[in-house]
């Protein structure tokens, strides 16, 4: 089931330290913990966005990826 909020953008690193660097110029930022990774959301300008660690590899890629757009809409 997805979620009723719209996301602009999400952006995906295998480890942290990928997307490190994004998140602090994050309006109104919170995080929270998703299937064992690390997922942020905030607004930045008039853009929603999520961050999110999948773990290395392919498989952890795609099952985080997966879920994600299972439970938010994102958009193009």
């Amino acid at each position: 089931m997805k979620c009723t909020s719209f996301l602009d953008i999400a952006i995906l690193g295998a480890v942290s330290q990928e997307i490190q660097l994004i998140v602090p110029i994050l309006q109104n930022s919170s995080s929270s913990a998703f299937l064992g990774q690390v997922l942020w959301t905030g607004n930045y300008g008039r853009l929603k966005l999520l961050l999110s660690t999948t773990g290395i590899g392919k498989v952890n890629a795609a099952a985080v990826t997966a879920s994600l757009l299972q439970r938010h809409t994102i958009g193009q």
